[in-house]
């Protein structure tokens, strides 16, 4: 997916041409060179339409809707379908959810409940959809269903590659103001690798090891051996892969959050996938990493669970 208009240096990434050899002194110079139709192809990447594009069909995968249905100004309310392609999460249901972009709502689930739930925000401005005494009412039309609200998450997505040089630069300078040289090795985990940590508590937020949602790639961080972050990212759908963190308890305040979710985020766009990133509406050290690395806040996601099966 081309996100921004921006030169390449990778010119046999570019669509459009064909390879000629030519004659050179030296047999190792120049072998082959890249030879356009229009002489600016490969020089320039692509440019979208609409770079939000590939945001806006992912959301219309999982609200059951279209995409001009959600790049449009009208909420939108329709009755949950599994539909391929839809990020799935555990359990790979949904009794209800909502999502708060650009201003407006979009709103899935089941046909029990939908028309209250249209009735109560068909003409509210999505801005304001998660202020505590609409969700207090959300919560009223749950609970004779036997489902509670679970979570509202904050994500943010990007296109962009992050900055991992300015990064370690700041993970640098912190070492030298705590005193605390590491030498840190940064390793990139397949899905093989990424299984012999199934088990491990240390990395339950980087890695869920759910059936329905495939762990695929990690970032390991180490100092001689010592894992200090682990970064992974789940293939929620097809295109999205959505990210988590853990960092030893030792290690922290040093930006290696940021450091790993930055080298994922990256190797993440490298196999043309859409990085994301959910946390805590609280969880402000965690906005900040996802701020750090180039993320941008996209929408807002309120979630159910069923009350026999929620847990604290």
């Amino acid at each position: 997916m081309k996100k921004d208009l921006k030169k390449t240096k990778d010119l046999k990434k570019a669509k459009d041409f064909r390879m000629i050899r030519q004659p050179t002194e030296d047999p190792m110079d120049g072998v082959y060179v890249p030879v356009f139709e229009n002489p600016m192809d490969g020089v320039y990447e692509p440019v979208p339409e609409d770079p939000m594009d590939g945001l806006y069909a992912q959301l219309a995968l999982d609200y059951c809707c279209s995409m001009d249905q959600v790049k449009g100004k009208d909420n939108v309310f329709t009755t949950f379908e599994k539909i391929t392609g839809r990020r799935r999460f555990d359990g790979d249901d949904c009794f209800f959810k909502m999502a708060s972009i650009k201003g407006k709502i979009l709103a899935t689930g089941s046909d029990r409940l939908m028309p209250e739930i249209k009735k109560l925000f068909e003409n509210k401005e999505g801005s304001w959809a998660f202020e505590a005494p609409r969700m207090r009412k959300v919560n009223d039309i749950l609970l004779p269903h036997g489902y509670e609200i679970e979570q509202i998450h904050p994500f943010f997505f990007s296109f962009e590659l992050a900055d991992v040089a300015d990064i370690t630069s700041t993970v640098k300078r912190k070492m030298t103001e705590a005193d605390r040289m590491m030498n840190l090795d940064v390793r990139i985990l397949e899905r093989g690798e990424i299984e012999t940590y199934r088990g491990d508590k240390r990395f339950n937020r980087a890695f869920s090891f759910l059936p329905n949602v495939p762990d695929v790639i990690g970032v390991k961080i180490s100092d001689q051996g010592k894992i200090l972050a682990m970064a992974g990212a789940s293939a929620d759908s097809p295109e999205f892969y959505q990210i988590g963190i853990d960092v030893a308890p030792e290690a922290r305040g040093f930006n290696l959050g940021s450091l790993a979710v930055g080298y994922l985020k990256n190797e993440i766009l490298r196999r043309d996938k859409v990085p994301y990133y959910g946390t805590a509406v609280s969880h402000t050290l965690s906005q900040n990493i996802a701020i750090q690395c180039g993320f941008r806040l996209g929408w807002t996601e309120l979630i159910t669970r069923e009350i026999q099966n929620a847990s604290e």
